[in-house]
Parts: C-alpha cells; sequence; structure tokens
C-alpha cells in the first residue's frame, strides 16, 4: 500500500508545476477558528480572509503558520488593509524571521 502512495505522489507531480506544498495542521485549525469565530460575530456575510506563513525550499513550500487580514467590503470590491498588513508582517518577521508570506486564503460567503 505504502509504494502505490508513493506513486501516486510522483504522478501528481509530474502533471502539475513539481511543486510540492507540505502543510502544518496549525494552518487548519487557524484557519478553521478564524472563519468560525467570524460566522458567529456577524449576521451577514462571513467572509475571513488571511495570510499564509512559511517558506520554500527548492520545489517544497512549507506552510506552517497564518495570520487574520482586515478587509473592507464595499459593494463588490473587497479592499485589504495595508497598514494592519505590514505591521502584521513585521510583528511576525520578528519572531519568526525565516517565515515569509507565501500565499493567503479566503473562505465564507462572497
Amino acid at each position: 500500500a505504502r509504494s502505490s502512495v508513493n506513486n501516486m505522489e510522483r504522478k501528481v507531480g509530474e502533471e502539475g508545476s513539481g511543486l510540492e506544498f507540505k502543510l502544518h495542521p496549525l494552518v487548519i485549525i487557524n484557519i478553521s477558528d478564524h472563519y468560525t469565530r467570524c460566522s458567529y460575530n456577524v449576521k451577514e456575510g462571513g467572509r475571513v480572509i488571511g495570510c499564509l506563513l512559511g517558506e520554500q525550499k527548492g520545489r517544497v513550500i512549507h506552510i506552517t503558520n497564518t495570520f487574520e487580514m482586515n478587509f473592507k467590503a464595499d459593494s463588490e470590491e473587497q479592499n485589504v488593509d495595508q497598514e494592519h498588513l505590514n505591521f502584521k508582517k513585521q510583528q511576525y518577521k520578528t519572531v519568526f524571521p525565516k517565515l515569509e508570506v507565501i500565499g493567503w486564503y479566503s473562505t465564507g460567503d462572497n
């Protein structure tokens, strides 16, 4: 059974970009917690967005942590609070100097 799993992983890598993603369980817990807290506190919507933190070593991307982003939803546009984003990036860089913002997440309505 183990060899068939390895073969499947290789096939996915050959068909795609060749990147390998390693997702730490903390990321899933953080996103779930963020969505759950916001969905109970908001009557409409419930969309949450945040940054994915990690590091890339060659073709392997380690996604290890997240932080929440503030945004304003004006009609069809959703604008990220740039000041808050820059502050959080600096804050995480101080504590975890190797981690970079490597992506973002979005979940919920709209």
